[in-house]
């Protein structure tokens, strides 16, 4: 099985970039409230959020789908992201307060808790197999000489 880059995935979302329309319809709340920036800026924030979703959507249903993931390109994705919504998002005033915008980062802060459980579960999978394998590997390797095991009639194996 070959690790497939994202974009040869079957479930990469198609959807069309968010417009105000969209905003509007979709959190029930106006492109130039979301904070106090020009409406094409809030634009690009809602736009950089729904990307970031997309990917964390994709690695995730790719993940729980046992696919082969390219962890790398998901990660490289995600940090570009997240860069592009550092450099949108208000850093001081009142602008963090808005309840808007803490209802889009709270969508995208659960989507971010689900991927981050389902990626451990599976680091957690990989420290166990690799456990598993190491001491199949000790175990071939080893005469039994160091061992210090007693077998059932008291002497070392």
């Amino acid at each position: 099985m070959s690790v497939k880059p994202i974009t040869e995935l079957n479930i990469v979302s198609k959807r069309p970039a968010l417009t105000k329309d969209d905003a509007d319809r979709n959190t029930g709340m106006s492109v130039p409230m979301l904070f106090p920036l020009p409406s094409s800026q809030a634009e690009g924030f809602l736009n950089i959020v729904q990307r970031l979703e997309d990917i964390i959507d994709l690695e995730t249903k790719t993940l729980q789908s046992f696919h082969p993931v390219a962890l790398r390109e998901f990660n490289h994705k995600k940090i570009y992201g997240l860069l592009e919504l550092l450099r949108v998002v208000p850093t001081q005033g009142s602008n963090a307060q808005s309840p808007e915008l803490e209802l889009v980062l709270g969508r995208l802060r659960r989507k971010l808790e689900k991927n981050l459980a389902v990626l451990h579960m599976h680091l957690t999978a990989i420290r166990e197999i690799s456990a598993v394998m190491t001491n199949a590997i000790k175990e071939y390797d080893s005469d039994g000489t160091y061992t210090g095991q007693m077998s059932g009639f008291g002497a070392l194996r």
